[in-house]
């Protein structure tokens, strides 16, 4: 399996970098190539273009088959507006979390590419990354589907069992979607939101734009992730109180706390692949996506 690494966002310093290479490394037993020589810019891992055409090269490349980010960060965004230049080649899957879900909604609308929102390199590189991770993160690089049975820390908000398309990512960034063209249908999908370092007062306010155009009415399921550093100040106390507010009479079942995104451990899933959610028992099943 070729594997193509990627930063579309920020830059990762060097030794995590090559931390992370290492590990990916021990995991699939594939060569694996440094990403390509940028020029740092602002907040960037190169400019636009650098990180325009480094995406494009990996997505072009037929023996490419899983294109992972090294992090996150800031300025995905901004590669949007050019996807319509790219012509992917061959079967690919894209690997990252954060502000890869700017990268990972659209591509799958526009080329059907599977989005395992899942660890980039940065998290590979940790000390603290497990080999539970990792036993998941090999599984998503096998295209196979991925069951979680009650992981600790997961709580049913409201209980029940539903299927349907998941759908998601990073909070804020999926609400900053909403009205463009990136966008997937999100008729009857379960809804993966994360987000790290957000006071209370602003996951209230992304809740209610969702709200207010509609997307939580036409949900199946909510999957929401640990939400790493947010509820200030409140605590988690003012979270559990929020989403009882939002969601108590919602008329499908919503699971908190399950670890996918930021924080530790960091589960992946299949953005674009059917999911099977029981909140009642704190199960979820992702299935790889398969493009009708």
């Amino acid at each position: 399996m070729k594997i193509a690494v990627v930063e579309p966002s920020s830059a990762a310093p060097e030794e995590e970098l090559l931390s992370g290479l290492a590990v990916l490394h021990r995991l699939t037993g594939e060569p694996l190539p440094l990403p390509l020589s940028k020029t740092p810019t602002l907040f960037l891992a190169g400019t636009d273009r650098e990180r325009f055409l480094e995406l494009k090269e990996a997505l072009e490349d037929p023996a490419v088959e899983a294109v992972v980010a090294v992090r996150g960060g800031a300025g995905a965004q901004r590669l949007l507006p050019h996807l319509s230049r790219i012509r992917p080649r061959g079967q690919k899957i894209l690997v990252g979390s954060s502000d890869l879900t700017y990268l990972g909604l659209a591509l799958w609308k526009r080329f059907g590419i599977p989005f395992c929102h899942g660890p980039m390199l940065t998290r590979l590189a940790r000390p603290d990354f497990t080999r539970v991770e990792g036993a998941h993160l090999k599984r998503a690089l096998s295209r196979k589907c991925l069951d979680y049975a009650a992981p600790r820390g997961v709580w049913a908000v409201r209980p029940g069992r539903s299927e349907g398309t998941l759908l998601g990512g990073n909070l804020t960034l999926f609400a900053s979607l909403l009205g463009t063209k990136h966008l997937p249908s999100l008729g009857r999908a379960i809804l993966l939101l994360e987000d790290v370092n957000e006071p209370l007062y602003r996951l209230d306010r992304l809740l209610q734009t969702l709200r207010q155009a509609g997307v939580l009415d036409r949900a199946a399921g909510v999957v929401f992730g640990r939400m790493e550093g947010c509820f200030a100040p409140s605590g988690p106390k003012g979270w559990r109180a929020l989403l009882g507010e939002y969601f108590a009479d919602a008329p499908y079942p919503v699971l908190a706390g399950f670890p996918s995104g930021h924080g530790k451990p960091q589960y992946p899933l299949w953005i674009g692949g059917r999911a099977r959610l029981d909140a009642s028992r704190r199960t979820l099943r992702s299935f790889f996506p398969e493009r009708a």
